[in-house]
């Protein structure tokens, strides 16, 4: 009797075994197509971010003429071409209404984008990418090597320009240092001129009314040959010779520096150029005033020396304190 139950329990065990089998493939393959579900939905809104959605190949080509039209102006899209890539700005805030600065949408502007624009092609790269320009900078091959030769071009040109702007920066105020110290030099050999010519005129008793004129050039004359004169004037004439050449220099380094769009060069860019072409005026006017002065003085002429003695001491002055303020408005963070 328990051999028959047995026997007849067996089938339907191999059924029970049968079913969960079936019952663990259809779970296999619904969950299999839930993942393949959740892959296509998260798919699309990937694919559409930043500038990397599509192979360049397959965008669409632009010719000059026909980006023109998307200007960002009168509702159409701003769109800009950079390095034969063109890229759809119409999202940015910056570029409402199809400019930035003095940027303009619907043209290429690689030069202005990677050789001025402080920002680079880096700033470019969430934004859309649209399409492609024709020609043979259009080509797949050839955009990204493109873009990273011109990334490291412009990196290499901010570390050129990072370290001669820092040798700029510490040689002109090394140089502003050496001006206000020929300027005490200056003053000083002033004082000692005009105490010396007064000690001249009280021991001949001259007047400033009736005095005899030839008097006050001889009492001029012997004040500014006097060993302790001629000493102050070598001493301030090495410390300009020195102040000169650290200006030259620096003024060299402002000049030819590589521009990079840096950020100091937005609105301070001009202010920064004004006040050094305020000070090389100075600077030139200084030098020209020392070399009259020293004439007026070596001649005696006290109606030359005077009046240029004191305006050279207030450009000699006016000079250094120039360079400085132009380095601190450089150096002032944006």
């Amino acid at each position: 009797m328990s051999d028959r139950l047995r026997h007849l329990s067996r089938p339907q065990n191999r059924t029970s075994h049968r079913e969960d089998r079936v019952l663990h493939r259809r779970s296999a393959v619904a969950l299999s197509l839930m993942l393949a579900a959740l892959c296509a939905a998260q798919t699309p809104a990937n694919s559409t971010s930043g500038a990397t959605q599509s192979s360049p190949s397959t965008l669409p080509v632009f010719t000059p003429d026909s980006l023109a039209h998307f200007d960002g102006k009168d509702g159409h899209p701003a769109y800009v071409a950079v390095s034969g890539r063109v890229y759809d700005l119409t999202s940015a805030k910056s570029w409402k209404g199809g400019a930035h600065e003095e940027h303009v949408a619907g043209r290429d502007l690689t030069n202005e984008i990677v050789n001025t624009s402080p920002h680079g092609i880096d700033a470019l790269e969430k934004f859309p990418l649209v399409g492609r320009m024709a020609g043979p900078s259009a080509a797949p091959a050839a955009d990204t090597g493109e873009i990273v030769r011109l990334k490291l071009e412009r990196s290499l040109q901010q570390d050129r320009r990072f370290r001669i702007m820092k040798a700029h920066k510490a040689l002109a105020f090394t140089t502003a240092g050496l001006l206000l110290a020929a300027d005490g030099l200056g003053v000083a050999h002033l004082v000692d001129l005009i105490q010396q010519g007064h000690a001249f005129r009280d021991s001949i008793g001259f007047s400033e009314d009736g005095g005899n004129e030839a008097d006050r050039t001889r009492g001029i004359k012997q004040a500014w040959y006097r060993p302790n004169s001629q000493a102050f004037r070598a001493l301030h004439g090495a410390t300009v010779a020195l102040a000169t050449i650290g200006y030259t220099a620096t003024a060299t380094m402002e000049l030819s520096a590589p521009r990079t769009g840096a950020k100091v060069f937005s609105w301070k860019r001009g202010t920064h150029r004004g006040l050094f072409y305020l000070h090389a005026a100075c600077m030139a006017a200084n030098i020209g005033l020392g070399f009259v002065e020293t004439w007026g003085l070596s001649q005696g002429n006290h109606n030359i020396a005077g009046p240029l003695g004191v305006a050279h001491a207030i450009v000699g002055v006016a000079a250094p304190l120039l360079i400085i303020s132009s380095g601190i408005v450089y150096n002032k963070p944006q």
